[in-house]
């Protein structure tokens, strides 16, 4: 273990578990966030998983973690990679797949594969995802759920009206 790490490793292991969660969530410094990705405090390890400046290597290897809430907020990370939120599309627990679902990395075949899901939460949720083709969202103003059904229409006439509105600003 390099002499830098070990003593990063010592003063984080000096905080509170307050203190730690506190730098987990607003630190911007990849190196100690890759350290507390092996905090044996799963909240820690949550607010590593949430932050914005986390290494795509760090969520890979909390992508693997034992508490779903942690896998969770790796699949809403946007710096996720695109093989982990694969990975995560196929758990079978609906809140990690509802935050792949809203991932804007989330692969286009996964989207379609969720648009067509039984679960009515997790198709709704591929409406709020800004990369959901048109394609998709056609299908979604089709769905049996009404609340679905509407909400992709809404998303629908919303993107119709910026693209007529770009249109115009072009002509």
């Amino acid at each position: 273990m390099k002499n830098k790490e070990l003593g990063v490793q010592l003063a984080l292991a000096s905080l509170s578990s307050e203190e730690r969660v506190g730098i987990a969530e607003v630190s911007k410094d990849k190196y100690i966030l890759n350290i507390l990705r092996k905090d044996k405090d799963a909240l820690i390890r949550f607010c590593v998983a949430k932050n914005i400046n986390t290494s795509p290597e760090a969520l890979t290897y909390l992508s693997k973690d034992e508490w779903s809430e942690v896998k969770s907020k790796v699949a809403g990370n946007p710096n996720t990679p695109v093989d982990v939120l694969v990975t995560l599309s196929a758990d079978i627990r609906g809140t990690i797949r509802v935050e792949v679902a809203r991932n804007t990395h989330t692969p286009i075949e996964i989207l379609d594969r969720f648009s067509k899901d039984e679960d009515s939460n997790l198709r709704g949720n591929v409406l709020s995802n800004s990369s959901t083709p048109i394609e998709i969202l056609e299908t979604l103003s089709k769905d049996l759920n009404k609340l679905v059904k509407q909400e992709a229409s809404k998303e629908l006439s919303r993107r119709k009206g910026i693209a007529k509105k770009l249109l115009e600003l072009d002509g």
